[in-house]
């Protein structure tokens, strides 16, 4: 069974709009400060997040920590230092 013309356009057009209106509503990321180019504080953001997807300790990490400090300080702030790896 064929559908006609008309109705064949007008479930086209809900369909796209349905599928707009999925695409428009996903959840945004929160907006993350922008810091001058060069500064401690875009470096150790850097070096956070990349200890928060690669580092094996990751759920060590401190939730809050001190960007504003020199990045080798912050560095050896953030490592945990485990010397029994048996547990």
């Amino acid at each position: 069974m064929a559908i006609p013309g008309k109705k064949f356009s007008i479930f086209c057009i809900s369909w796209l709009l349905l599928s707009l209106q999925f695409i428009a509503c996903r959840k945004s990321d929160p907006e993350k400060p922008d810091y001058p180019a060069g500064s401690n504080e875009k470096i150790n953001s850097w070096v956070l997040d990349s200890m928060r997807v690669y580092y094996y300790w990751q759920n060590s990490l401190p939730s809050n920590p001190e960007i504003t400090k020199a990045p080798l300080d912050f560095f050896h702030q953030l490592k945990v230092l485990k010397t029994d790896f048996r547990n």
